[in-house]
């Protein structure tokens, strides 16, 4: 259950975080640094690949 509640959790993120990223606030004046957007991106990563580290341990402790 706690694997659906964090790819929930990402999905939302990313829903909220890719529109912002490439300028839906540019018109109210909201701008998005290049510096904050980079780190986003970098943090998005890194849990991606840790998530899917950790499922593949949690299949292999499973077993066939």
């Amino acid at each position: 259950m706690r694997n659906i509640r964090e790819i929930w959790y990402l999905h939302s993120l990313h829903a909220i975080g890719i529109p912002i990223a490439a300028g839906v606030l540019y018109p109210a004046s909201l701008l998005l640094s290049p510096i904050v957007a980079a780190l986003a991106m970098s943090l998005s990563s890194v849990s991606v690949i840790v998530n899917a580290l950790r499922l593949r341990t949690l299949e292999a402790l499973a077993g066939p």
